[in-house]
């Protein structure tokens, strides 16, 4: 299977990802208000891709996982190829009006459906039984965003919100030319044909109650994590603060969250992987703790920063937790119910946020979103004190 440095090539399809992504959703709002669309409908029609995105997502896992002829890569192939024809037709044909409007957030939903696939990728490898560092692929990623995303605000002032499309068709290009170069991979359906089948979302959900259990616990956790970085900038203003206070709150919880993601795969054995969701579920409710008691903007710099005990745990332990949970045959639905489930809580904790911020103001919201934290912690500890691990 062996084909040139693993780790290496799993870094960069995190690194291209997270750069295509931190370009087209991040910036999503952006560049669509600059081309003049109202604040509302751009908030509506963004928040209305993420939910149609959380319910397409297990649907397109499913048919990765039964596929006899195309692999996980293959499925990244044609995703992004549409993403880069739509990009491209925007580009071409000077796109206006509502037809800009549809093809771009056509774009952003492409990139949505690739998240979970494209974690498969290093997943795939990973229940293969390859020697792969994934905290060290999992940082790279959350690195390259945070990068990117300073990055890219420069040069959206400078050079103007078409930048946005250029760098996205950049990071596909890249994307599926760095794809050429992965070891060889077999359609799981062909892979696993003398093996138990793929379940269907059903079967699945009654096969791995206790993953399903977890699943909970995650919605909470995405309601939470979502609606307060969306609202961070009336969190960071109520208390005299503005963009530049958002800016080093990001840094620091990407400092964070890099720095234990970078350590994760020396100390992963010494807990459980639902042990360490639990350790991160407490990191949230210590950000949620200190969301509410803030008195100064440093004190949200010192929030952000235990991304160290929170996300960046969270992240590299909830995939082990799912390799651990979730039979092989049964992987890119377990991915895609991560992704599709943190999207879901985070788009209902979105909505709810705003109307609170809008009729009570954001200490109201912080309530609400400390809510979240709590029960998303009790889930998991319940998993956490129950029956052992599916029988796979």
């Amino acid at each position: 299977m062996k084909k040139g440095n693993l780790t290496l090539q799993c870094i960069l399809v995190q690194c291209l990802f997270w750069g295509l992504s931190g370009a087209v959703v991040s910036f999503a709002r952006i560049y669509l208000q600059k081309n003049m669309f109202d604040v509302a409908l751009v908030g509506t029609a963004l928040a209305a891709v993420k939910v149609a995105s959380a319910l397409l997502q297990p649907l397109l896992a499913d048919l990765v996982d039964r596929s006899k002829k195309l692999t996980v890569a293959d499925y990244c192939r044609v995703l992004v190829g549409i993403a880069l024809v739509l990009l491209a037709g925007n580009l071409l044909l000077g796109l206006g009006g509502y037809v800009l409007l549809a093809v771009f957030l056509a774009t952003v939903l492409m990139v949505h459906l690739l998240e979970p696939i494209s974690m498969s990728v290093s997943s795939y490898y990973l229940y293969a039984g390859e020697k792969l560092n994934y905290g060290l692929v999992r940082a790279s990623g959350a690195a390259c965003f945070g990068i990117l995303s300073v990055v890219m605000g420069s040069l959206v002032e400078t050079w103007g919100e078409t930048v946005i499309i250029w760098a996205a068709i950049v990071f596909c290009v890249l994307y599926v030319v760095n794809l050429q170069f992965l070891p060889q991979m077999k359609p799981f359906g062909r892979e696993l044909r003398d093996k138990q089948k793929s379940l269907g979302l059903l079967a699945f959900a009654g096969k791995y109650s206790r993953f399903m259990l977890a699943m909970l616990g995650v919605f909470f956790l995405g309601a939470f994590h979502i609606t307060t970085e969306t609202y961070m900038i009336d969190m960071a203003q109520r208390l005299g603060g503005g963009e530049s206070d958002v800016g080093v709150i990001l840094f620091c919880s990407c400092a964070g969250e890099v720095t234990v993601m970078l350590l994760f795969e020396r100390i992963r054995h010494k807990l459980t992987p639902m042990g360490w969701m639990c350790l991160s579920g407490l990191g949230y409710l210590l950000k949620g703790i200190l969301f509410l008691i803030a008195w100064a903007p440093w004190v949200l710099y010192v929030a952000g920063f235990l991304h160290i005990i929170s996300h960046g745990i969270f992240a590299p332990a909830v995939i082990f937790f799912a390799k651990e949970e979730v039979a092989q045959q049964d992987m890119v639905k377990g991915q895609a119910l991560i992704v599709s489930l943190t999207t879901l809580g985070g788009s209902i904790g979105i909505f709810a946020g705003g109307w609170l911020i809008s009729g009570w103001g954001v200490q109201t919201m912080l309530y609400l979103a400390m809510g979240f934290a709590v029960v998303c912690q009790l889930v998991f500890l319940a998993v956490l004190r129950g029956t052992g691990k599916t029988q796979q």
